[in-house]
Order: structure tokens, then C-alpha cells, then sequence
């Protein structure tokens, strides 16, 4: 089965990186990143490559994106950034025209940006260039922003919203729309799979599957393992939208 997959991060040394909390992660190029997934005999038919805390606001490691392109054609990649709220028109609109397919705002890592902020900016964002936003969150944060969180044109909640007291808020806003990322597992503090099945229940649109590689900051990092709890839990027209359809028809259109 295809894979198309919502959330992994190339940590590239050619380019921009820096500490996040005292912490640098060792390099992961796009080759070792297609390497795992040819070991492991994952179908990828493309995918977004999330920026992480530890790349800050650069965005010079775009030219990842033509480099693969050259390489693997038959692949659909985009590229969610860190961006900063008050950014220009004229750079959203640069940065989307070399791939760039989203926002990132990593509120569970320090980002201070305000929730009006981050609205604001999603809607001229997504009017601009139809852009996603994506937020990874505290529980906390979640309980006291999903009301304003529904406002955002096109949004997504990063790995399964992380913490168990955040479940009751996922399923309000996968009723609502909002797609959750199906990745980071080895980051939780909960079960996943009972929540997933329940959110796929809300809505069969919801989820997006992530690798999550190369896993940074976690203990348990994806294996083959979590794709065949895919296969044994859904039916396989869910695993469809989950690990591929879902998430491509969000980034690239039908």
C-alpha cells in the first residue's frame, strides 16, 4: 500500500540548524531517510517535511526540494515552514512558489506567537497561497485555544495532540474539520490506537499518517510495527485514507 507521509523532518548539516533547549539532533539527510523506508519496504509516494525547532525560521534547506524532485519524479513533496506571524505577503508567496505548502508553530517548544496572531496570519496565509497551519501543542494550550483554534482556515494538530488530557478536544476538532497528524507515537503518554479508531469514527477524513522519522527526542521510534497495527485495526479503505489518501488530497489536491 502507498505511503504517503505526513510528518518527517530532513536534518540536513549543509544548511541552517540550531539548539533547541540545549538540544542539536545529529544529522538526516534525505538519504537516510529514503534508506529507512526502502529497509523497512515502505511504497512512499511522497510526503511533507516538516521544519523543526531545531532549524528555526531558515528556509535555505528548500533547495532540498528541487534536489529530490530530480531525483525521484514519480514523488510528491512539499515543505511546511517556520514562519514567522508577521511575515510579508511577498514571502509567503516566495516561499509557496518553492514549495512550501504550510506553517508550523510549535507552541509545545517555545514559540511565543499569540493564538490572535497565529489566526490572523493562517487566514491572509491560506487567502494568499492556501496554506495549512500546523501546531504542535501543550494539553493546556489546547483546552484554552480550540475554540479560537476553529477559526483557522486549513489546520492540523501534530502527533495525535501528544498528551491523554488533550483527547476530548481531538475529537471535538476532528469533528470539526481539522485534521490530526497520526504520527509520534513514541512521544505520547497514551494508547494511541483506541483514540485513532474513534477519531476515524468522527471522521474518516481526520487522519494523517506520519512517520515522524528520524524521531528525534523520543525512546521508541517508527517501525513496521505501527504500520501493521494500521493493518489490523482498520479496514483497508481506511488504511488507504489514512496512510496515503488523506494527506495527499490535503497537500497536493486530487
Amino acid at each position: 500500500m502507498k505511503i504517503f507521509d505526513a510528518h518527517f523532518h530532513v536534518i540536513d548539516d549543509r544548511f541552517h540548524l540550531e539548539e533547541n533547549n540545549g538540544f542539536l539532533p545529529d544529522p538526516f539527510t534525505y538519504k537516510d531517510y529514503n534508506h529507512r523506508a526502502s529497509e523497512m519496504k515502505l511504497d512512499v509516494d511522497g510526503g511533507a517535511i516538516i521544519s523543526g525547532s531545531f532549524q528555526g525560521f531558515d528556509t535555505a534547506y528548500l533547495k532540498i526540494l528541487d534536489e529530490i524532485s530530480q531525483k525521484y519524479p514519480d514523488r510528491k513533496y512539499v515543505a511546511i515552514a517556520n514562519v514567522k506571524t508577521d511575515a510579508s505577503d511577498d514571502l509567503i508567496q516566495e516561499l509557496a512558489s518553492k514549495g512550501v505548502a504550510g506553517a508550523r508553530f510549535n507552541l509545545f517548544r517555545g514559540n511565543d506567537a499569540s493564538v490572535s496572531d497565529i489566526v490572523s496570519f493562517s487566514q491572509r496565509a491560506f487567502k494568499l497561497a492556501g496554506w495549512t497551519t500546523e501546531i504542535q501543542v501543550s494539553p493546556e494550550q489546547l483546552e484554552l485555544l480550540s475554540t479560537e483554534l476553529t477559526k483557522i482556515p486549513k489546520l492540523s494538530i501534530d502527533h495525535v495532540g501528544l498528551r491523554k488530557t488533550s483527547i476530548p478536544y481531538l475529537y471535538r476538532l476532528a469533528d470539526k474539520g481539522v485534521k490530526i497528524k497520526a504520527s509520534g507515537f513514541g512521544r505520547l503518554d497514551f494508547d494511541p490506537w483506541p483514540v485513532l479508531k474513534k477519531i476515524n469514527a468522527i471522521n474518516n477524513t481526520a487522519l494523517m499518517f506520519g512517520t515522524d522519522m528520524p524521531g528525534t527526542r523520543v525512546k521508541k521510534v517508527f517501525s513496521m510495527d505501527d504500520i501493521n497495527r494500521f493493518g489490523n485495526l482498520f479496514s483497508e479503505a481506511d488504511q488507504r485514507r489514512i496512510l496515503h489518501d488523506n494527506a495527499y488530497q490535503w497537500y497536493i489536491g486530487n
